[in-house]
């Protein structure tokens, strides 16, 4: 009689680690799903990130309203002024005793920056800019 019970405990202890292994190997493989997926986006992001752009396109004028030639420039940026609200602000509360005013950033750069291009129309001469792009390398390319 003995004997029976424990072959019973025996076989119930054994389902209910059987049970407990599914569910984590499940889970475990669910995980490793994901970690695939975003490993293959991270295996394409380097792809997408180097840009070539020709130096003239042809595209639409909204100053000419039609289509005409572009010449396709890289926006620089510049010295930032001094006499705007928020630098004005800024230097007011560092100057003398205290500290920075705010915390400083502790943390990564970025990957990629935004690019500012502009367009310059060449029958016009006027400029327009389209939505950033972020890039990690851009470059300006003759087309023949």
């Amino acid at each position: 009689m003995a004997q029976k019970e424990e072959k019973e405990y025996l076989g119930n202890s054994l389902t209910f680690f059987v049970f407990i292994f599914e569910i984590l190997y499940f889970s475990f493989f669910q995980e490793l799903q994901e970690f695939e997926k975003t490993l293959k986006y991270h295996l394409l992001i380097p792809r997408l990130i180097e840009m070539k752009m020709p130096r003239k396109v042809k595209m639409y004028c909204p100053y000419c309203k039609r289509h005409t030639i572009h010449v396709v420039e890289k926006v620089k940026k510049r010295k930032a002024s001094e006499l705007k609200a928020g630098q004005r602000r800024f230097r007011r509360v560092t100057a003398g005793y205290g500290g920075f005013p705010r915390p400083r950033f502790e943390g990564r750069e970025k990957p990629t920056k935004r690019i500012n291009v502009r367009f310059r129309c060449t029958e016009c001469n006027r400029a327009h800019t389209s939505p950033m792009i972020r890039a990690k390398k851009f470059e300006l390319v003759e087309v023949k």
